[in-house]
Order: structure tokens, then C-alpha cells, then sequence
């Protein structure tokens, strides 16, 4: 048996607004705390078209032909970015598999590229009474189905940000559909960083 809290607070200059703890209690805690390698930093050096371009970045990003990887810049992103071709400073990519996210900022701009961390996961969404996802820093997890179809993406962006689901909030479950048993997740920093997903479902 496991049992979630969730708690909200506000106070200014002595006057607190405090809302009413929430708590739930289910038969599944199903937490998970994930260690997301640093980014690698360099610039969008070609853009071929929205979705198309080359990275340059510093030897040893460790990205290879074939490997998927997510684009971080100011003001957008882009995940699920195939490479097709990798040297020892370049990633060059097409949308083919097609990625998702907003579209290529303009030639030379500064990005991030980042490999994406596989993680298998046991997460029935219909059966979730209490969720929240957050990271240490800006960074991102999607989370598939068995079939490989997006059940739901989350975008985290800094450290100060967290996504929840509480069932007796009345609030609409995100997560349902298909049970999730893998979610990509990636960094967008240059440190690594952190990722944590608590979980508590009523299995039946």
C-alpha cells in the first residue's frame, strides 16, 4: 500500500494563503529517479529547411548514425531528431522518421543536442490516483505505449516546474489510454541532471 501528498502554499508579507493537503492511497507506489547525461552544446552551422540541417558540436558528443537525439535552443525544441550521418563534430539529420516539437531556429543559432535515455516503465494511466513529473533543469519525457505511439509528452522547463495529476482533484487524467512501458527522456542542459516521476496507481 502506498499512500501520496500534495500541498499547496502562497505568502506575502505574512499573509499566507495554505489550500488543503491532498492525499491519496493506492496499492502501487511506482517511482522513478533518473540520471540524464549533459547535453552537448554547438550550433545549427546548416539549415537545409525546417526540419533539416547539420549540428556542429565539440569532439566526443557521442551521437551516431542512427542514434535519435533531442535539439534544445532558446525560445523552442525539437525531439526525436534521427541522425543519418555522424563525424567526430557533425550530426546531420532529415525528418525521416519524423520528429515532433517546434520547427529549426535560423542558421548558426545556438543549440544543445542531447541523446535521448531509454527508460522501461510499468505505468497503467488509467489506474493513476496521483503523478508528478519534474527535473533539476530544463529537459523533457515522453512516454510510449508498447506500440510505440505517444501516450503523453511532457516539456519540463526549469527547475521550478512540475507537471501533476491528482485523481480527487477532479482534474483530467493525462495518462490514460494503453498501459506505458517505456518513456524517452533527454537533457536540456550542459550539466547533467536529474529527472524524478512519482507514481501511485490502484492496480486491479
Amino acid at each position: 500500500m502506498g499512500k501520496g501528498t500534495y500541498r499547496e502554499s502562497m505568502a506575502v508579507d505574512g499573509t499566507t494563503i495554505s489550500l488543503p493537503k491532498r492525499e491519496e492511497t493506492a496499492d502501487h507506489p511506482n517511482n522513478y529517479v533518473i540520471s540524464l547525461p549533459a547535453g552537448n552544446a554547438g550550433t545549427l552551422s546548416t539549415r537545409t529547411s525546417d526540419t533539416e540541417g547539420v549540428v556542429t558540436l565539440l569532439s566526443g558528443h557521442g551521437i551516431s548514425t542512427s542514434d535519435t537525439f533531442d535539439l534544445y535552443w532558446v525560445g523552442g525544441a525539437r525531439y526525436a531528431i534521427t541522425c543519418d550521418s555522424a563525424t567526430a563534430t557533425t550530426v546531420t539529420f532529415d525528418n525521416s522518421p519524423a520528429a515532433t516539437g517546434d520547427v529549426l531556429p535560423a542558421e548558426d543559432f545556438a543549440i544543445i543536442a542531447t541523446e535521448r535515455v531509454e527508460v522501461a516503465t510499468h505505468i497503467d494511466g488509467d489506474e493513476v490516483k496521483m503523478f508528478g513529473i519534474s527535473a533539476d533543469q530544463r529537459a523533457q519525457c515522453t512516454f510510449y505505449d508498447t506500440g510505440d505511439a505517444i501516450i503523453k509528452q511532457y516539456t519540463l522547463e526549469d527547475s521550478n516546474y512540475m507537471e501533476k495529476y491528482i485523481d480527487s482533484s477532479n482534474e483530467t487524467n493525462p495518462l490514460t489510454g494503453n498501459p506505458i512501458t517505456y518513456a524517452m527522456m533527454s537533457n536540456g542542459g550542459i550539466v547533467a541532471a536529474t529527472l524524478t516521476v512519482l507514481c501511485l496507481e490502484e492496480a486491479t
